[in-house]
């Protein structure tokens, strides 16, 4: 009966680890695949929310990017709960940050790790990109390119249209 009661005792008091964050540890390639946005950056502001629940804001000036245009300033976010990746103001990191609900988040899971743990994966990114004050995003690039198309295609419209006319006169 003692036994059963310490076993007892022993599972209610590291709740914490039972329910804990478990991940699988991804590869380089498989992050790279899945991930929207990596960079580093250097930690210069860190907003947690008054009730401490959601997400933490971290904005980070980006020294370089190798996924999806950047500017010089980015914020990701980041759970406070248990799964959350917790960064550390003015500490430099690798970001692999992934767009939810058109918000980059980092998670415990993925592969960010400050700068200093992150030399193979440096390695495997080879150069990155250095932030423009005006980067344009891929998405806003993608918008333009249908603007453009669609323009295109009116104006052909229009052409065969009017050509038609004069042929029927």
């Amino acid at each position: 009966m003692k036994i059963l009661f310490l076993i007892i005792l022993i599972v209610i008091l590291n709740i914490n680890i039972v329910l804990g964050c478990t991940c699988i540890e991804e590869s380089f390639i498989h992050s790279y695949n899945r991930i929207s946005t990596i960079f580093t950056g250097k930690v210069e502001t860190i907003k947690i929310p008054k009730d401490s629940i959601g997400l933490a804001e971290i904005r980070l000036s980006v020294k370089e990017y190798w996924k999806q245009e950047t500017k010089k300033e980015i914020t990701v976010y980041t759970s406070i709960e248990e799964c959350g990746y917790n960064f550390n103001k003015d500490k430099e990191y690798l970001v692999y940050a992934d767009k939810v609900n058109k918000k980059l988040t980092v998670s415990l899971c993925g592969r960010t790790k400050e700068l200093e743990e992150s030399k193979e994966d440096l390695y495997l990114l080879d150069k990155g990109t250095k932030p423009t004050a005006e980067a344009v995003t891929t998405e806003i690039k993608k918008e333009w390119a249908a603007a453009g198309i669609l323009i295109i295609v009116l104006i052909l419209m229009y052409i065969v249209l009017n050509i038609n006319k004069t042929k029927l006169r």
